[in-house]
């Protein structure tokens, strides 16, 4: 049977298999599709849960790495016993597991290459906020340049300006991240701190670090499996099983909210937003000095870009097997339905219409107020977005252009299955054996963007996330398929057993139409410690 996929993709989490309850890992390779489906031409994995089980069993699990972090937890707990004197049996097992996370930081290795002249910086956005000047002079950049100590054209024309911040306007600074053009001086007009957000390539180059990000992402599971059968007769076994899985884990992106080109955001040239004496001497070379000018920062104050996913997974099935009364034949006709719900979240990025807005504001929206009684708005901003200050921007500031969004995904499975399988009759090599069965699955999906950065947001962007839309979908599939066993010859002279095992399996999709697969396999087994085994798929 196939257990509930955790995406689209199909693609199974092996965490949701209950490990107390597991009795054994089953790996078969050469092909399976005719057995299992189109998918599985390269093999199976099969898990194999305990039928029964009387006691308690508890396991407790603690690990670390060798430098005394990434720790691990893991209790698990298995009950079982049997009822209706002997005719079922239930068994209950429960998980909890807890992984600590790791910084990248947190290793020799990688803090190395937070300095490391001859390896590029982590981080594609330079954290800094700057300026990408168009239509600009090359006496402007000279005369911020060439009385710093550095050559004539050194910075070129057109160059993009970072800020250099300071405690006032006034005091701040221009800078490069290139090299000089004609000296070759390292990042031209550079006054910040280097390590760790920042590092000097061995060419001069000033290369931005991101020194956020997990070695070992964080990770909190609660696993619930009940399994139990009852023997309603001789010839029928009713058996129920679920399984539920709750899971949190968090990952951080490389850089901050990146506030630059289609995220960046305009700025008044007027009074209310003064700047230092070196922009203004960029921005009066322009053919209209007056023009607003155009802000890109990477925006640290918001803090790393995390996104948490909670995931719930549950799986219910029923059945019924036993004896058909006729030879060795038996069936098994089953049913489930399964459910996997995420729900993600989406911390340090920022709404670019609030984030407009607000630094837009006289003063880049220190004190500035929103109260409107009648709609309920009611917020302040202490600092405002200064760019050029490194004082700390205030909470109330982040709040106002915080873009905290959320997207769901829902995914279905349910199945219906059909086996049977036994000896067909006697042949000299043996039991020439049987399995025929039919099946059906359906699959539903459908995920949810957050109206913050979903296609149809036509007011704002969410800084640094790519809008999507919401996608819904389901497929379908009928299945039938035969196989036989066939022993050609068993206790011979260096053949102790040779049987060749063919089938066929026919699936109905609704999006692909009709797909046969069928394989013939070859098992010659000369003696205790020598078997071959060939085959063939399609």
């Amino acid at each position: 049977r196939r257990t509930q996929p955790a995406n689209a993709s199909m693609v199974v989490d092996l965490n949701t298999i209950p490990v107390a309850a597991l009795d054994g890992v089953e790996i078969i390779t050469g092909g399976a599709a005719a057995t299992y489906g189109a998918d599985a031409v390269a093999g199976v994995v099969n898990f194999r849960l305990s039928n029964s089980f009387q006691g308690v069993e508890l396991n407790g699990h603690y690990g670390q790495s060798f430098r005394s972090d990434a720790q691990q937890y893991k209790v698990t707990a298995l009950l079982g016993g049997n009822f209706g004197d002997g005719q079922g049996n239930a068994m209950l097992g429960l998980t909890w597991q807890k992984r600590e996370s790791v910084y990248l930081r947190d290793r020799p290795f990688f803090e190395a290459a937070f300095s490391d002249p001859n390896t590029p910086g982590r981080n594609v956005w330079p954290n800094f906020g700057g300026y990408f000047p168009t239509g600009t002079t090359q006496a402007a950049y000279d005369a911020i340049f060439v009385p710093k100590g550095y050559s004539a054209g050194d910075v070129r024309s057109g160059t993009q300006l970072f800020f250099n911040t300071a405690s006032t306007v006034g005091g701040a600074t221009l800078f490069s991240v290139s090299p000089g053009v004609v000296s070759a001086a390292s990042a031209p007009g550079f006054q910040g701190p280097l390590y760790p957000d920042n590092k000097l390539l061995a060419n001069g180059t000033l290369s931005p670090n991101s020194f956020a990000g997990y070695l070992s992402s964080p990770l909190d599971r609660y696993s619930l499996f009940t399994k139990g059968h009852y023997d309603l007769s001789d010839n029928a076994t009713l058996y129920l099983q679920g399984s539920f899985d709750q899971n949190e884990t968090t990952t951080e992106i490389i850089g901050y909210s990146p506030a630059f080109n289609q995220w960046s955001v305009n700025i008044p040239r007027d009074a209310a937003h003064p700047i230092p004496a070196e922009l203004a001497t960029i921005l009066d070379s322009r053919p209209n000095p007056s023009a607003a000018w155009t802000l890109y920062k990477q925006l640290d104050y918001l803090g790393p870009r995390q996104i948490t996913t909670n995931t719930h997974t549950y799986e219910v099935l029923a059945g019924v097997r036993g004896d058909i009364g006729l030879r060795d034949w038996t069936y098994d006709l089953s049913g489930s339905h399964g459910r996997t719900d995420a729900s993600t979240d989406y911390r340090g990025f920022a709404d670019l219409a609030r984030y407009q807005d607000l630094i837009g504001r006289a003063n880049y929206g220190a004190g500035a107020d929103f109260n409107n009684g009648r709609t309920g708005m009611l917020a302040h901003c202490t600092s405002g977005l200064n760019p050029f200050l490194n004082t700390a921007v205030s909470q109330d500031c982040i709040d106002i252009i915080s873009a905290p969004v959320n997207t769901t995904t829902d995914l279905t499975q349910d199945q219906m299955e059909l086996n049977v399988q036994g000896s067909a009759m006697k042949v000299p090599a043996g039991d020439l054996r049987f399995a025929v069965g039919a099946s059906y699955r359906k699959n539903n999906f459908d995920y949810r963007p957050d109206p913050g950065f979903s296609t149809t947001n036509t007011t704002s962007l969410t800084i640094g996330l790519f809008d999507t839309s919401p996608t819904s979908g389901s497929t379908n599939v009928k299945e039938i398929y035969g196989e036989l066993l066939i022993p050609v010859l068993a206790d011979k002279p260096f053949v102790k057993a040779l049987t060749i095992n063919a089938g066929v399996r026919y699936s109905e999709y609704d999006t692909a139409g009709g797909v046969t697969t069928w394989k013939i396999n070859g098992d010659w087994t000369g003696n205790s410690w020598m078997r071959f085994r060939g085959g063939y798929q399609r």
